[in-house]
């Protein structure tokens, strides 16, 4: 195939992620994937034929602020949950007080809705969590 005569991530050493690409998502309303970052910290573009998304993303430099399990890479806070009201969000700022500093404007946060054709870029080892809004 053209592609697979251009993608040099299947051409490396055999690893337990490689056979994961090209992949294809498919998801009912309400499904998501919680903050973390995706094996092999690969970069990657998601084009969405049918439905919506809302992306939350944050640049590889934020990483220190938004509570990083490193194990597993996953992070601790629950930010698709998280209310922009900031009254409505005490307990969660009590438990993630360095969260609050990522979403500010100017740092390194991004929360965006994805439309049908519409191409989103992830850079390599880039924190994200995704909310699937429509049944796909």
């Amino acid at each position: 195939s053209v592609i697979g005569r251009y993608d040099l991530f299947q051409k490396m050493v055999k690893s337990s992620f490689q056979e994961t690409w090209p992949s294809l998502f498919i998801g009912k309303k309400h499904t998501n994937s919680k903050l973390h970052t995706d094996n092999g910290a690969t970069g990657f573009w998601m084009y969405l034929i049918s439905g919506r998304k809302r992306w939350i993303t944050y640049e590889h430099s934020e990483k220190p602020f938004i509570y990083e399990n490193v194990k597993e890479s996953l992070f601790l806070a629950d930010v698709l949950s998280l209310n922009k009201d900031k009254e409505t969000n005490s307990d969660f700022d009590k438990r993630y007080p360095l969260l609050r500093r990522a979403a500010e404007p100017g740092s390194g946060g991004y929360e965006f809705i994805q439309e049908p054709g519409q191409l989103v870029y992830i850079p390599p080892d880039g924190p994200h969590a995704v909310e699937n809004l429509e049944d796909i």
